[in-house]
C-alpha cells in the first residue's frame, strides 16, 4: 500500500512538471545499455520518458519492458456510492517484501478505472499464498489479454529505489517536493544532453 502512495505522488510531482516532449527526444534504451542495472534501466524508460506511453495502451509498456513480470498489483479507489475503482496497476519486476516500497516495478495509471465486481476481470487472475502467507496476483496469459488494450493516462516506475529521491520523499513536506521536481528536471535535461551528445558523435 505503501508503494501506491508514493507512486501516486510522484505521477502527480511528474504531471505538474509539465515536462512535455517530442517522443524521439528520449528514445527508448535497452537493458544491456545500463550495465543490467534494473533499477536505472526502470528509471530511465518508465520515469524519465515516462510521457512516451501517455495514451498508449498496456501493451506498449509490456512489449517495451523486456524483463519478467512476476506479479500485478492494485491502486484501488474507494467509493461509498459505487463500485470501487481500480485505478492503476503494478506490474512488478521483482518482489522483496510484501507491500514494500523497494518493489521493483513498473506502474500504470488507466485513463478508465476497473469497476472492482468486474466479472471479466476477476476471472482474469487467481490470488495465491506465498512462503510467507501473503496474497500476490501471479502475471498470466489471461492478465495480459484483459489488461492489453487498456487505455494509459500515465506512467511511473519506483522513485523510491533511489536515495537522492529517497530522501526527498520521506521529507513529507511541500519544499521537499519542489525540490524533488527540480532534481527531475535536472535528470531529464542531463539525459537530454548526453543524448544529444551520443547523437553528435554518430553523426562524426
Amino acid at each position: 500500500m505503501k508503494t501506491n502512495a508514493l507512486i501516486l505522488i510522484l505521477s502527480a510531482i511528474l504531471f505538474a512538471s509539465g515536462q512535455i516532449r517530442a517522443q524521439d527526444d528520449l528514445p527508448y534504451r535497452p537493458f544491456k545499455s545500463f550495465n543490467n542495472d534494473t533499477v536505472q534501466y526502470l528509471d530511465y524508460n518508465f520515469f524519465i520518458r515516462n510521457d512516451q506511453y501517455t495514451g498508449k495502451k498496456i501493451s506498449d509498456v509490456i512489449n517495451d519492458l523486456k524483463l519478467p513480470i512476476i506479479s500485478m498489483s492494485t491502486t484501488l479507489e474507494l467509493s461509498t456510492s459505487e463500485a470501487n475503482k481500480i485505478v492503476g496497476i503494478d506490474l512488478v519486476i521483482n518482489k522483496r517484501i510484501q507491500w514494500s516500497a523497494y518493489d521493483y516495478c513498473v506502474s500504470i495509471t488507466l485513463v478508465n478505472p476497473i469497476l472492482s465486481n468486474d466479472r471479466d476481470f476477476f476471472y482474469s487472475y487467481k490470488v495465491v499464498r506465498d512462503s510467507d502467507g501473503n496474497g500476490i496476483i501471479p502475471w498470466t496469459t489471461q492478465l495480459y489479454e484483459y489488461l492489453k488494450d487498456k487505455e494509459i493516462k500515465s506512467v511511473t516506475t519506483n522513485s523510491y529505489l533511489i536515495e537522492e529521491r529517497r530522501k526527498l520523499i520521506d521529507m513529507h513536506t511541500p519544499e521537499g517536493n519542489e525540490q524533488l521536481k527540480k532534481l527531475i528536471s535536472t535528470e531529464r535535461a542531463n539525459w537530454r544532453k548526453r543524448i544529444q551528445a551520443e547523437k553528435q558523435t554518430i553523426k562524426k
